[in-house]
């Protein structure tokens, strides 16, 4: 499958509207800011990919803002990634929302708020979407 790549400064969502079902995006060390919309069966790796989120770790790929899958089919994957929290006190952090359509897997990824260490969360996990409710 075709590797589209992302260095800071470009943009994630660009990435994801440039890509097909299948494709991965990866992307390099630093910091892209913005919210994503991931609406297709795509595989996002960070630089850590593969390394536990309590292990030792180099720079890291942070996204700065929620990222929502949404209408996807298929596999939607995380690997490597850290999401940043910047939200105040008055506003809940989502991180990653899935809003249907789509197995979502998030393995080896950081969730992190800058002012309170001890809410820096790693995840392996995988999430489904509930199944519609009966007509």
């Amino acid at each position: 499958m075709p590797t589209i790549n992302v260095n800071p400064g470009e943009s994630i969502q660009a990435a994801i509207n440039a890509a097909i079902d299948g494709d991965t995006i990866v992307l390099a060390a630093g910091t892209f800011v913005g919210d994503v919309t991931v609406n297709k069966a795509v595989t996002i790796v960070g630089a850590n990919q593969g390394i536990d989120g309590t292990g030792v770790r180099g720079p890291e790929s942070i996204i700065q803002g929620t990222v929502t899958v949404t209408q996807a089919t298929g596999t939607v994957a995380f690997d490597g990634v850290q999401v940043l929290n910047t939200s105040d006190n008055l506003t809940t952090f989502k991180g990653i929302v899935v809003s249907g359509g789509a197995d979502v897997t998030v393995e080896n990824s950081r969730f992190f708020r800058p002012d309170r260490t001890a809410t820096m969360q790693t995840m392996r996990s995988i999430c489904r979407p509930a199944p519609p409710a009966p007509s």
